[in-house]
């Protein structure tokens, strides 16, 4: 368990994963920790600071994802096209 380290592919993985096909039905994303995580500030710092503030951001982060998830013929690329600029919320609970 990588415990927020090296996140850029794995968050890039997700938002690829088919998640910005949701488009303007996209809600909010909660990130759930385990309980037995302990409270880093630098780290949890660094995360937050990862996550795409806009889906113009989102869409150029997934640009990034593994060769799983971007092989040609694997998945439908729908992530990459043009959206509708829209900001994102990050709530932190």
């Amino acid at each position: 368990m990588l415990r927020l380290k090296a996140v850029q592919e794995p968050l890039a993985n997700f938002l690829a994963s088919g998640l910005l096909e949701l488009r303007e039905k996209l809600g909010p994303i909660l990130w759930q920790f385990p309980p037995s995580m302990r409270f880093d500030p630098d780290r949890f710092a660094s995360f937050f600071e990862a996550l795409p503030r806009a889906t113009n951001q989102a869409r150029a982060l997934a640009r990034g994802c593994g060769a799983r998830l971007g092989a040609p013929g694997r998945h439908p690329h729908g992530w990459q096209s043009p959206a509708k600029h829209r900001p994102r919320r990050i709530l932190l609970l």
